[in-house]
């Protein structure tokens, strides 16, 4: 095939974009995102529950959609990371969490730490001095955890093989404090295990996050957990709730994405969430981004089919969601412009089979990372 640039005035920049789009191509005037931080607070539905289906949730965080989103960015031939957690994503044991999540592996002593039932959860240890573990898939040399102390002192000893950090722990009970243990420390770009030990006090651990903070890359903070809803994000008097404040990771630049809604405007949720309330802690989280310079982004999950009460207030609650993101200015994909109704979502296979009424399978996971792919890659 003949370039032939010269039929489109020569070698400019103009000329190329004609061609490039007369022959399929990306225009050199698409100018793709910078490599950055992306915080995903959802709901179960992001952080992969069901996914697995039939076989349960064993290694399920493979399936999720953002460790398949990180997949569709790298197969765009950009880099991508999704080393990281946050509490325990909703499973109420250290044991059943360390299943979805075989990374971490748990210790003795520490234990699922539930704030809202069995959202937002920490891992707690008032008991022992054993460790437990995280060993991401790809090669990093850099780890951080947020830690705090129940009565504001206590110690923490953080590892990479002879690389050992002990913090002495002296604040607030609701502050958290990062702890990074990096190249400086003595840690090498390899296959790293990393270790998290109580030394003293009662210790809890909100998130680990392991990275190549060498290497330019899309960093996925997978926030989500089984049951949030937008009150758990936004409730000012419970500074305990892990990432209540993204600023503590997140700087301008960066994004943050609200993927909630079902586990609020669902009627069999405890308790219903009035629809003005919802719009203030909203409105809320996205002027607390905004005022720090982070994006936010709005996703509406696919649709429903638990109770036609629950779809009239899944219409309302989504109704409400569109005005507030407008309101702030805030972009909002609605998956049901692309899957439709539940059931047409359910016999393109993208669902779960009922009476699973939320879940996307293996395949509504994996288009779901598609969307998120062109949305992250998007200037």
């Amino acid at each position: 095939m003949s370039i032939g640039l010269g039929v489109y005035g020569g070698f400019s920049r103009g000329a190329a974009d004609n061609w490039a789009a007369e022959n399929g191509m990306p225009v050199l005037g698409k100018i793709l995102a910078q490599p950055r931080k992306i915080m995903i607070a959802g709901t179960s539905i992001d952080a992969g529950y069901n996914t697995a289906y039939p076989s349960g949730n064993q290694q399920g965080y493979k399936c999720a959609p953002v460790r398949r989103l990180r997949d569709a960015i790298r197969a765009r031939g950009f880099y991508a990371q999704d080393e990281f957690f946050a509490g325990t994503m909703g499973y109420t044991t250290a044991a059943s969490f360390q299943s979805f999540d075989p990374r971490f592996a748990n210790g003795a002593g520490w234990e699922y730490q539930g704030i809202s039932g069995a959202t937002w959860s920490l891992l707690q240890n008032s008991t022992t001095t054993t460790p437990f573990t995280y060993t991401p898939d790809d090669l990093t040399q850099t780890f951080t955890v947020w830690v705090r102390s129940v009565s504001g002192t206590g110690s923490v000893t953080v590892s990479c093989g002879a690389a050992t950090k002990t913090v002495d722990i002296s604040k607030t009970p609701t502050d958290f404090i990062a702890i990074t243990l990096g190249e400086s420390d003595g840690v090498a770009l390899a296959q790293n295990t990393y270790s998290v030990a109580r030394v003293s006090g009662t210790i809890q651990v909100v998130a680990c996050w392991a990275r190549n903070a060498r290497l330019p890359a899309y960093q996925l903070l997978n926030c989500s957990s089984s049951g949030a809803r937008m009150q758990h994000i936004a409730n000012a008097n419970d500074l305990a709730r892990p990432f209540y404040f993204p600023e503590q990771i997140l700087t301008a630049g960066d994004e943050y994405w609200i993927a909630m809604g079902p586990n609020d405007w669902r009627d069999n949720a405890t308790p219903v969430e009035s629809l003005p309330t919802y719009r203030t802690n909203m409105a809320a989280i996205g002027s607390r981004r905004g005022a720090n310079g982070i994006k936010t982004r709005v996703i509406i999950p696919a649709r429903t089919s638990i109770a036609a009460a629950s779809i009239a207030n899944q219409d309302l609650y989504n109704a409400a969601i569109r005005e507030v993101a407008a309101s702030m200015g805030a972009p909002v994909f609605d998956f049901k412009d692309r899957w439709g109704e539940h059931a047409e979502a359910l016999a393109a296979g993208f669902m779960n089979p009922d009476p699973d009424y939320f879940h996307p399978n293996w395949r509504g996971a994996g288009d779901i990372s598609q969307v998120y792919a062109a949305l992250t890659l998007a200037a």
